[in-house]
């Protein structure tokens, strides 16, 4: 999936898809996940929403870390918590993610190289 159908998956899907999966601290956790990916995923984004976005990650991930262990956060949650300095010096993420050259990212490995089947090109 692209980084905006996450994205989308995140913020409009999961609340009612995992409503239902995710009981009790599990589903709140996960919440609070989903808040701060919709504070800091909007075409504009002020100060006060990317601190509140920072704390949401950090007790996310805290609460991850004590409900599965340790070993449950990848390199991905703790770079959730290197994305306010990202906020504050570039804006809000529709001004610095690639999320329109994703997008093309499709169309180009389409593109027939060299003219070489599919089965050329992954094998040579």
């Amino acid at each position: 999936m692209k980084a905006d159908e996450w994205r989308t998956w995140c913020v409009v899907l999961s609340p009612f898809l995992l409503k239902q999966r995710l009981v009790g601290e599990h589903f709140a956790n996960w919440m609070r996940y989903v808040e701060a990916v919709r504070l800091v995923t909007g075409p504009v984004v002020t100060t006060e929403e990317i601190h509140a976005a920072h704390s949401l990650f950090k007790t996310f991930g805290k609460t991850c870390a004590r409900l599965y262990g340790k070993e449950s956060i990848t390199p991905n949650m703790h770079m959730h918590m290197h994305l306010k300095e990202c906020f504050l010096d570039f804006g809000p993420s529709y001004a610095f993610w690639l999320y329109g050259f994703e997008r093309l990212n499709g169309d180009v490995k389409k593109i027939n190289i060299n003219y070489k089947t599919g089965f050329e090109t992954e094998v040579f």
